[in-house]
């Protein structure tokens, strides 16, 4: 007998023993683990549910970014998305391609290429599709803006979103540390009366 760890990407990890024979099935089960849309990998590498795993170190199930799109699209150039995003990627990305890696961040495949991607920043530049019809509409209508409006306003619009949204956080982190900060003034008021 061996351990392998087990776990949900995000989530933590178990330590699960295992014999010459386990499938991932029989482990994630092991660890009481439930598997709804999930990939599931093997030190890294693309498994089904009825692969043996005793020659591995760690099996997880990344959860998958599907929902029921099929498509994700942006508006913006590839240009305008390598400048937000860092890299280069389709207007249009299958949700097939696109996979959780840890808490915060997108696996995503892209040809031969795998990308890994901030999911926040992501998101608000790649919109839902649920179909190959609205991809179609979707084809005409980015032709259609990209003679309407220049370029450079898709891209501002997208960073101005992502603005507006860092500075909510913000002012909402500056009054909880004005809360705190009053707490701590009054505990050590109340420390001086004690003391004195």
């Amino acid at each position: 007998m061996k351990t392998i760890k087990v776990g949900l990407m995000p989530g933590k990890l178990q330590q699960i023993e295992v014999n010459e024979n386990t499938t991932a099935r029989e482990v994630f089960e092991k660890a009481g683990i439930e598997l709804s849309n999930h990939e599931v990998r093997l030190d890294g590498e693309k498994i089904d549910l009825d692969t043996v795993i005793y020659n591995g170190n760690l099996c997880v199930g990344l959860k998958m970014i599907k929902g029921n799109a099929t498509f994700r699209k942006t508006d913006c150039t590839q240009e305008e998305v390598e400048m937000l995003l860092g890299v280069k990627l389709p207007q249009v990305i299958n949700t097939d391609s696109i996979n959780m890696c840890g808490e915060d961040f997108l696996q995503i495949e892209v040809g031969n290429d795998t990308l890994i991607i901030e999911e926040d920043m992501f998101l608000t530049v790649y919109n839902d599709v649920f179909d190959d019809e609205e991809v179609k509409e979707i084809v005409e209508e980015v032709t259609e803006i990209k003679e309407i409006q220049p370029q450079s306003n898709k891209a501002l619009d997208v960073l101005n979103r992502e603005l507006k949204e860092l500075d909510k956080t913000y002012n909402y982190h500056i009054e909880e540390a004005h809360e705190l900060h009053n707490k701590m003034l009054f505990l050590q008021r109340l420390i001086a009366e004690i003391t004195a």
